[in-house]
């Protein structure tokens, strides 16, 4: 059952926690995107926002997440087009997070 943004269990209630990251997160979208991050938890000290066209800036082993409607619909870039972009500027180890507000489905970005 919930009640007042935690979840209440038998005995036992759970409340959220803030949102944590080890890392800068390296963020592609927009300000109000960016701001739900921040109104999350993250701490905006570590929420670094970015353009695509600034991913070959990005260190090796990094945290990036795209807001995948933002690049669809407003720079209209394809799932393809991004998985070619994002082939060429990424190291080794980094973590991409794929964020989308869509319950349509789940998206598939093949990198070789």
């Amino acid at each position: 059952m919930r009640r007042g943004g935690a979840i209440s269990l038998p005995h036992t209630q759970i409340k959220p926690q803030p949102l944590t990251l080890p890392a800068t997160a390296y963020v592609v979208g927009s300000n109000q995107f960016i701001n739900g991050l921040i109104s999350a938890g993250a701490p905006q000290s570590m929420v670094k926002p970015i353009t695509l066209g600034e991913l070959s800036s990005v260190p090796n082993d990094s945290i990036i997440i795209i807001d995948w409607d933002y690049i669809n619909k407003t720079m209209r870039i394809s799932l393809s087009q991004l998985a070619r972009q994002l082939e060429n500027v990424i190291g080794k180890g980094d973590l991409i997070i794929l964020y989308t507000a869509s319950q349509g489905g789940s998206y598939r970005l093949r990198m070789q």
